[in-house]
């Protein structure tokens, strides 16, 4: 075989990567148990085959009417909601964000995960994925997404807090990685070149059956594979206005992330 033992751990916590986030990916390694080893490899897969798909997806850019005209796509809804938003859009400054805001989300932020550590310990185990790990997870996202309807949300420093945790966590884990067989990164990058193959053939085959258009078609593929740090900059590179639809797409593939890495699990574990 080309690939190391349990290969399939990390192309599970990967597809999660790729249906969301990095986030989503390091929920995966301690969901599937992946060895430090293989996830290593995923995560190089995750920055260089992703680097080069959102090249692909920016390069596109330009050649929008034409791809548009080949899908026969309507833009029109698309045109009128981009003068919509551009018309509710505000210039209201954002209150900076203090020591006291950093503090009380980093605790409230702790607490919470703590909480939902316990209560994810106690609930049943099902199949291979859904573990104590994956309920915390859950529980975390539900509690993350109904906070986010609230005046919570509006506390300045919590996309500051989240990407230095994420960063760190990442950092730690990579810390880890053996890499005495990093002669077989070739054949992973290969394997990722081909995902995204598959990815990029199926999505031009739905936007001529669809007749979507490009906008859609590439926001929506970078808000899995890209996620939040890079969909709503491909949606700002279309159209400004348009910049909150990438926020919304991508919390929505972060959401669903953790669980269609779980659901590839399942499969890949079974063949």
């Amino acid at each position: 075989s080309f690939f190391l033992d349990d290969t399939w751990r990390a192309f599970s916590a990967l597809a999660g990567s790729w249906t969301g986030g990095s986030a989503n990916m390091v929920a995966l390694q301690d969901i599937l148990a992946v060895p430090e080893t293989i996830f290593g490899y995923a995560l190089i897969m995750d920055t260089i085959n992703y680097s080069f798909w959102v090249m692909v997806m920016f390069w596109l850019v330009p050649f929008e009417r034409m791809f548009n005209r080949w899908t026969k796509a309507d833009t029109s809804k698309l045109e009128s909601m981009s003068q919509e938003i551009a018309a509710t859009v505000t210039d209201e400054k954002r209150e900076p964000t203090t020591f006291v805001h950093m503090i009380g989300l980093l605790g409230f932020s702790l607490f919470i995960a703590a909480l939902a550590t316990v209560i994810g310990e106690n609930l049943p185990q099902i199949g291979t994925g859904i573990n104590a790990m994956t309920w915390t997870i859950l529980i975390v996202s539900i509690v993350g997404l109904l906070l986010a309807l609230t005046p919570f949300a509006s506390i300045p420093g919590s996309m500051d807090i989240g990407r230095v945790m994420l960063y760190t966590i990442v950092a730690i884990i990579a810390s880890g990685a053996d890499f005495s067989s990093i002669g077989e990164i070739p054949v992973y990058i290969i394997a990722g070149f081909m995902v995204l193959l598959f990815h990029g053939l199926i999505l031009f085959g739905f936007a001529k059956l669809f007749k979507l258009d490009l906008f859609t078609l590439g926001v929506a593929s970078l808000a899995n594979i890209g996620g939040m740090v890079s969909a709503p900059v491909l949606a700002g590179a279309f159209n400004r206005a348009l910049i909150p639809v990438g926020v919304i797409m991508a919390l929505i593939g972060g959401f669903m992330g953790t669980w269609f890495g779980v659901l590839t699990a399942e499969i890949l574990s079974r063949l």
